[in-house]
This record gives C-alpha cells, sequence and structure tokens, in this order.
C-alpha cells in the first residue's frame, strides 16, 4: 500500500515538473517578434510623388527647353534639361548614379545599391541607349514621339559627394508624356522620391 502512494505522489511530481517545463518554454517563444521594430525600410523618411512639366519648347532645338530645378528635399535639388526637360542632371555637391534590377523594391533600396556594381555613375540620365543594358530611364517611341516609354525598375539615387557627407536621395519616373502635339510642346512627368539610408 505504502509503495502504491509513494509510487502516485511520485507520478503527480513528475506531471508537475513537466507542465513547468512546458510553460517556460512557452515564455521564450515571442523573441523573433521583438526584432521587428529594428526592421526599417531603407529609403526612409517621407516618400512623395510629384507632378513636373517642362518648359515649353521646340524638338528640332533641345536647347529651347532651357532647365528646370526639382527639389529633393530641403534646398537639395536636381536639374532637368535638354529635349523637352527628359535629361537628368545633379546639382551641387551630388553625384547621379543608376540601377536597373527585378529584385529590389523601391522601399528598401539603400545608397550602397547604388554607388557599388550594379549601380553605375553617370553625368546625365535621360535617353536609353544601352538596349537591353539601360543606361537611361526612357525609350524613345516611334509610334508616339512625344511619350516616352518608362524603362521599368530604372531606379536613379543623387548621391551627396561633399567630405562632410549629407543626405542621398532615390527616385523614379512613374510617368512620362507630352503637352502639345507638335512644336512648341513640353514634358510631363510624375516622380516618386524618398531619403536614402547608408
Amino acid at each position: 500500500m505504502k509503495l502504491t502512494r509513494i509510487l502516485q505522489s511520485a507520478m503527480a511530481l513528475t506531471a508537475t515538473a513537466m507542465v513547468a517545463v512546458s510553460c517556460q518554454k512557452n515564455s521564450e517563444t515571442p523573441a523573433s517578434s521583438l526584432q521587428l521594430p529594428n526592421q526599417v525600410a531603407a529609403v526612409s523618411g517621407i516618400v512623395t510623388t510629384d507632378t513636373i512639366y517642362g518648359n515649353w519648347g521646340y524638338p528640332a532645338t533641345p536647347s529651347t527647353y532651357g532647365t528646370i530645378k526639382v527639389q529633393l528635399g530641403g534646398t537639395d535639388s536636381i536639374a532637368l534639361t535638354s529635349f523637352n526637360n527628359s535629361f537628368v542632371q545633379a546639382s551641387g555637391s551630388y553625384q547621379l548614379y543608376y540601377l536597373r534590377t527585378t529584385t529590389i523594391a523601391f522601399s528598401a533600396l539603400s545608397t550602397s545599391d547604388f554607388v557599388n556594381p550594379p549601380g553605375a555613375p553617370s553625368g546625365s540620365i535621360g535617353l536609353n541607349t544601352g538596349g537591353t543594358t539601360p543606361n537611361g530611364w526612357y525609350n524613345y517611341n516611334p509610334s508616339s514621339p512625344g511619350n516616352p516609354l518608362l524603362v521599368s525598375n530604372f531606379y536613379i539615387a543623387a548621391v551627396n559627394t561633399s567630405p562632410l557627407g549629407g543626405t542621398n536621395y532615390a527616385f523614379y519616373f512613374r510617368y512620362a508624356g507630352g503637352d502639345g502635339t507638335g512644336s512648341p510642346n513640353r514634358g510631363k512627368y510624375i516622380i516618386t522620391k524618398g531619403v536614402l539610408n547608408p
């Protein structure tokens, strides 16, 4: 009889210990959720979309379009110049880089994606002359010359090269079209832009 009671007591203690171990494991499982606040998009800050109108000019003489400035943030800007103001040029201490990728979303881009291969520096980015290895953000549209064809997944960065560093930006063209059917005419563009993390 005593042996039976001892065995029952031992079984009860074992069951209690098993429950205690189970509870301890449950309290450790949420660790992965603690990492979520540290995961941030590489294109940070306020991501905005702007509609930009170029100057009126004459296609036969690209210089008639002049230059317009597009604010990236604060006093930082890029310039749109040449034919229909469709060529991007850097301003101030900024250097332009471009990257075409189907594996990195715009919100996940970082400065290192541009300044390291396969990104490439450029003084002016506009019409693609690289064929299937694009070096420009649009292709010429022979069926509708005033409405260029966008190169998909083509991103541009303005990287500050001053010794003190600064804010870097990324942007891409979402739309490109034109106003006017002949001469003069002007470009109309919609871009999405944001601040790049390192």
